[in-house]
Order: structure tokens, then C-alpha cells, then sequence
């Protein structure tokens, strides 16, 4: 059985109904036709739009806000505005579904059905309006950690980070771009049999999906950029370590040569004899390297 089961105002003569279903679950409402069923259940789909059985058929696409679920685990909405009301279908749940629901009882939402689905799609674009929002915020805040010269573990950190930000934002433009065509579509097909202030509505949906994949598109390139400052950031700080490695050998690369002559087990070797010779021995050590020092500090 369906989780959810809506009908709004009534189950006698309904302007919309919605349902949550299970893919291999059989059509829930009666009058549906077998095609229009089969793409509305259709369990792998992109944003589109189709006439068909003398309705329209849309398939949405919104930011997955469940909790414990991924942003970018986007959650779809199927809609089919019949003839006579609009059936809408999800597999999980969807707030703009809610979001509607409560418009409708308090009548901020007009009662009839492209009303509906207009407020649906509205409802979607304002969750990824503030998803992209708040991945825009995550990235400056990205940028502002890399320009506070981070060291050892909060540079992995950012690089984390940076990797989840292009991860939402490819898997976001995936259905964005698509999302935007399907909403054209739509108003193209429709847009003449709809009032003015629909059509005007549509349009503003249509802008705000076309800004949410620009917007996401834009986030793409910019964590690429982050990324690439990450491993400049690793590149500098890898080489400062070497050049330190580089300028130690340096001073104790003498030394190392001297010990090798004093412990050669030869004659001759001086003050061998001498019962200060390790004293000796050490203040050459100590110019040495405090020659060598001063010698590379100059330099």
C-alpha cells in the first residue's frame, strides 16, 4: 500500500491527488491510463516534459532535504495535470508536497490544478534556491580557511570539504540543466491555454531554474579553483620542507665528511695521541657548523 495518500479538497471530486509510492506498486488511482501510470512510476528519470493522454506530463527534480540524506540525493516529483485534476508521485518524501498542502488549506494557493503545480515547482526551486545558497556560503569559507595559511591536518580538512562541494554541485547540475528545459517545455506547450498570471508564474520558475544551474555550474568551477589552490598551498608547503631538509644537510654535510676522516681506523690521523684532541675535535665541529650558518643565512 502507498505511504501517503492525498486528495485535496476530497476524495469525491479532487483537484489534486498525491501519493508516495513503491515503484512495484500498481496504478493507486483510478482513471489513470496504463502509459501515463508506467512514466509516472518510471523508477530511473530525468527532468522532462511530454503531452500525453491529453495532459502533461512533468517530471521535477528538488534537493533532497530528508534527514540523514545527501543534498545531492536529489528526490523527484512526477506530476500529470489531466483533464479533469493534477496526480502527482514520489518515491520518497518531498516537502514541497507539504509546503502545498498547507498553501492550499490556508488559500494561498489557488484551487485549481496548474495552480498546484506551479506552487509545487515553486516550492522545489526555493530549496535548491537555498541549497545553492548555502554552498555558495561554504566555498567563501573555504577560500577564507586557504588564506589563513592552514597547516598539516586542517589542510586535509579543506580539501575534504572542497571535494563534497564538487561532489553536490556535479550531481546538482546533473538535473538542473534538464529541470530548466523541462519547465520550457512545459510553457511552451501550455503557455497558451493558461492565464496571464500563470504564464508570468512559469516564467519566474523557468528564470529561477536557469539561475539554480548557472549558480551550480559557477560552484563547479569554482571548487576545481579551490582545488587547485589546495595543491598550490601542498606544492609551497612541500617545498619550504625541502628547502629546510636541503639548507640542514648543508650545514651538517661537513661534518659528516670530517667524522668520516677521524674515524679511520689508519695512522695518522691527527691528535690521536693527544689527550685533548676530542676537544679539539669538537670546537672545529661547532665552527664548522656555525660557518656554515652564518654562510647560509647570508646567502
Amino acid at each position: 500500500m502507498p505511504e501517503l495518500v492525498l486528495h485535496w479538497p476530497n476524495e469525491d471530486a479532487p483537484i489534486w491527488r498525491h501519493a508516495r509510492i513503491d515503484p512495484a506498486e500498481g496504478p493507486t488511482f483510478d482513471g489513470i491510463p496504463d502509459d501515463v501510470w508506467r512514466a509516472l512510476s518510471d523508477t530511473e528519470t530525468r527532468p522532462r516534459h511530454a503531452r500525453i493522454e491529453g495532459g502533461h506530463l512533468l517530471v521535477l527534480r528538488g534537493v533532497n532535504v530528508n534527514p540523514g540524506d545527501d543534498l545531492e540525493d536529489m528526490v523527484s516529483l512526477r506530476l500529470w495535470r489531466g483533464p479533469a485534476s493534477l496526480t502527482s508521485l514520489t518515491f520518497r518524501r518531498v516537502f514541497a508536497v507539504e509546503d502545498t498542502r498547507v498553501a492550499l488549506d490556508n488559500g494561498d494557493c489557488q484551487a485549481d490544478a496548474t495552480s498546484v503545480m506551479l506552487y509545487l515547482a515553486e516550492a522545489l526551486s526555493v530549496r535548491i534556491r537555498n541549497a545553492t545558497i548555502q554552498m555558495d556560503e561554504d566555498a567563501h569559507a573555504i577560500e577564507e580557511a586557504l588564506l589563513d595559511n592552514p597547516q598539516g591536518k586542517t589542510l586535509a580538512d579543506l580539501q575534504e570539504r572542497v571535494l563534497g562541494l564538487r561532489r553536490r554541485a556535479v550531481w546538482l547540475r546533473r538535473h538542473l540543466a534538464p529541470q530548466h528545459a523541462a519547465l520550457s517545455d512545459f510553457l511552451a506547450s501550455a503557455g497558451r491555454d493558461l492565464p496571464h498570471a500563470q504564464v508570468e508564474d512559469l516564467n519566474e520558475i523557468i528564470s529561477e531554474a536557469k539561475r539554480a544551474a548557472e549558480a551550480v555550474q559557477v560552484l563547479a568551477e569554482y571548487g576545481s579553483l579551490l582545488q587547485d589552490r589546495i595543491e598550490a598551498v601542498r606544492s609551497a608547503q612541500m617545498g619550504r620542507t625541502s628547502h629546510m631538509l636541503g639548507l640542514v644537510a648543508g650545514v651538517f654535510l661537513p661534518l659528516n665528511l670530517l667524522a668520516a676522516v677521524f674515524g679511520a681506523n689508519v695512522g695518522g690521523v691527527p691528535w690521536s695521541e693527544d689527550p685533548m684532541g676530542f676537544v679539539w675535535l669538537t670546537l672545529v665541529c661547532i665552527a664548522i657548523t656555525a660557518l656554515g650558518a652564518w654562510y647560509l643565512r647570508r646567502r
